[in-house]
């Protein structure tokens, strides 16, 4: 999925020799893993949308280099009102919260991503 710039600037980093990390922010404390729950909200503006909102237990958490967060941009229309966009792991606003201290499975930091006023810029959405 994804448009052509965003597979032409994504896809190396993963793929690529110098692979980075990436990050799947889904679940969020109020919603588990019920996607038609996310109270993660996208509010567009004129060429950005903004992120404001927790996620929690996500994988590489304060460690990817982006993630594809799944926001809603319509809570009203639940499941249809959700929307995917990447967020740069360094984006302005994104603060790594909690690390979970799991037991076992250590390979990977699993922790919580909090957004507050994230720009993303709207050639970036969309997935």
């Amino acid at each position: 999925m994804g448009n052509e710039d965003q597979k032409n600037r994504y896809l190396p980093l993963v793929c690529g020799e110098n692979a980075t990390l990436a990050g799947l922010a889904v679940t969020e404390p109020e919603a588990g893993s019920d996607m038609a729950s996310i109270r993660t909200l996208a509010t567009r503006k004129v060429n950005h949308y903004i992120l404001n909102g927790t996620k929690t237990f996500i994988t590489n958490a304060g460690l990817a280099g982006y993630y594809i967060v799944f926001a809603t941009t319509d809570p009203r229309k639940r499941d249809a009102g959700l929307n995917a966009f990447i967020v740069d792991g360094n984006a302005k606003g994104l603060t790594l919260g909690m690390i979970e201290d799991t037991m076992g499975l250590r390979a990977s930091q699993t922790g919580e991503l909090i957004f507050d006023n994230v720009e993303v810029p709207w050639k970036l959405t969309r997935c």
